[in-house]
């Protein structure tokens, strides 16, 4: 039986924040695979322009099949590592995937509004059912949010349907 859970959702910062809480009251560990690789890497953008983006996804890839062994922890995927055939095939052997659906009207409510992100936000919103039917196919367990959901409660039980089923 898998012992470890990766929680993904089209917000990274809520699939991270329902991660660690999780992780904090079921005590696991924790593990946030894409600051672990931005820790490794310290600066990615210069990493992909001195050694190119080949050497970048490999360190990705190979940081990716190290968590997901990791023993009893709850981690968090960003989609793009997710998206990625090796990546997929590591996380699917390790760990259970539950995906974090959020309707579009929630996702918008939750984006981050500083300058930065318009552009971000903007390109996702474009791309919101695509990577949603994505995301989704790839999980084993999808649980549904809307706001005012406690989603630590639907989380967990929608976790031990699926392990009573295995």
């Amino acid at each position: 039986m898998k012992s470890n859970i990766c929680v993904v959702c089209l917000n990274n910062d809520f699939a991270k924040d329902v991660a660690h809480k999780f992780s904090d009251a079921t005590d696991m560990y924790f593990a946030d695979v894409a600051e672990l690789i931005k820790f490794d890497l310290l600066d990615i953008d210069k990493a992909i322009e001195v050694c190119g983006l080949d050497y970048v996804k490999k360190i990705e890839r190979n940081k990716v099949k190290n968590v997901v062994t990791y023993d009893n922890t709850c981690l968090c995927m960003d989609y793009t590592l997710l998206n990625d055939d090796e990546n997929l095939k590591a996380i699917k052997e390790n760990c259970v995937i539950v995906c974090i659906d959020l309707s579009l009207a929630t996702y918008k409510q939750i984006l981050p509004n500083d300058i930065h992100n318009i552009y971000e936000n903007k390109l996702n919103l474009s791309m919101f059912s695509t990577r949603k039917k994505i995301i989704k196919g790839y999980s084993d367990i999808i649980v549904a949010y809307k706001p005012g959901d406690n989603i630590l409660n639907k989380f967990s039980n929608k976790l031990v349907e699926y392990y009573k089923q295995k």
